[in-house]
């Protein structure tokens, strides 16, 4: 297993780490000002075999992470959250671009 991290120059971005392993890569990116996990990548091929897993408790540990949002329309992200201490917090009509999705906001 291998991480790499890089920082971004955005202001908004703090860091990323990808993990690595033969074929499989997954991607984490943190934001700075609040400890919300932005985006979790796992190749739909390694779901259900601890990839996820090991990726937030990476997102945990090195980045301090806390919070996380989920579309509602993604059951499976929200047990995935759920199964791993988050909560619902509160709810968004809309996403951050202003479509109409709903978004969960989950904290530990």
């Amino acid at each position: 297993m291998r991480w790499s991290s890089s920082s971004t120059r955005s202001a908004r971005w703090k860091t990323s780490s990808t993990w690595s392993e033969s074929k499989f890569e997954a991607s984490i990116w943190q934001l700075t000002e609040d400890g919300n996990v932005e985006m979790l990548f796992l190749d739909p091929d390694y779901r259900g075999r601890g990839g996820g897993s090991l990726l937030l408790r990476h997102a945990f540990t090195s980045f301090a992470a806390t919070s996380v949002d989920v579309n509602e329309q993604n059951p499976q992200a929200l047990g995935f959250y759920q199964h791993h201490g988050f909560r619902v917090v509160s709810r968004s009509t809309h996403d951050s671009t202003g479509k109409p999705y709903p978004i969960l906001h989950l904290t530990v």
